[in-house]
């Protein structure tokens, strides 16, 4: 991925008990997709520890070239016990070059 490249960022909103599902798609500056190695969502919640959504976990699954769906079902969300925190995406591309904050946001888990 280019160093010039805008990469948008979104706020995540957990509903407990509830599934969160969303695709997140790795484009270059022609809109193409981006073959990674991989992809991790870091997400550091306020008053609680840092975890993270990966392929290994399972949360996080390769689609396609680029393509990365995330999903978080009613016993994940159940567990997250904070109210909101921060989130970032680290990527490794093919060449293995790692790129550890390509986007951040904000993280939210309510009740309703």
């Amino acid at each position: 991925m280019s160093t010039t490249e805008i990469v948008a960022s979104w706020t995540i909103v957990i509903i407990r008990n509830g599934v969160y599902s969303r695709t997140i798609t790795f484009t270059d500056q022609d809109g193409n997709p981006e073959t990674l190695t991989s992809a991790e969502i870091v997400v550091t919640p306020n008053g609680a520890a840092e975890f993270s959504w990966t392929q290994g976990n399972g949360k996080l699954v390769n689609t396609g070239p680029g393509a990365y769906f995330l999903t978080l079902d009613e016993i994940d969300t159940a567990s997250y016990l904070w109210p909101a925190g921060h989130y970032r995406i680290e990527i490794v591309d093919l060449s293995g070059n790692v790129t550890p904050c390509i986007t951040e946001g904000l993280v939210f888990a309510r009740d309703c």
